[in-house]
């Protein structure tokens, strides 16, 4: 991939994004631990960087949040947050990622009502049902 955007560039980011969910994914899966991980992680943070450089998106930035709540770089994530939901990300997207940061924070008190902002239909996962039931 590298080769390809260094032979062809990367006018709409859409290889430095494809790079980033590669990098992300390792983390994600659990493919890398300890400094590589963060090595991964840092990669995927320079990449998405580099994707919204070119054109931001609320995906981008969806994704860029994600990479800094694993990093644990919360200010970062809220950042992150705040430009996709500007970009137009949904309320069933971002409030998962909300509560995952007030829980990351331990803000425990706000975790239920970030997941709250999500639609009946999204809401009605079993998984989300249950923490915002307290069981």
């Amino acid at each position: 991939m590298r080769d390809a955007i260094l032979a062809n560039g990367d006018e709409d980011g859409e290889l430095h994004e494809e790079r980033a969910m590669l990098f992300w994914e390792f983390s994600y899966l659990q493919l890398a631990k300890g400094s590589v991980e963060e090595l991964m992680l840092t990669k995927a943070r320079d990449a998405i960087d580099t994707a919204i450089e070119a054109q931001a998106t609320a995906q981008r930035w969806l994704l860029r949040a994600r990479i800094c709540l694993e990093l644990g770089h919360y200010d970062d994530a809220e950042s992150a947050l705040r430009h996709s939901e500007r970009l137009g990300l949904s309320a069933d997207d971002a409030a998962p990622r909300w509560a995952e940061l007030a829980f990351c924070r331990r803000d425990y008190q706000d975790v239920a009502p970030a997941l709250k902002r999500m639609s009946p239909r999204a809401g009605g996962d079993p998984g989300v049902r249950a923490g915002l039931e307290g069981g």
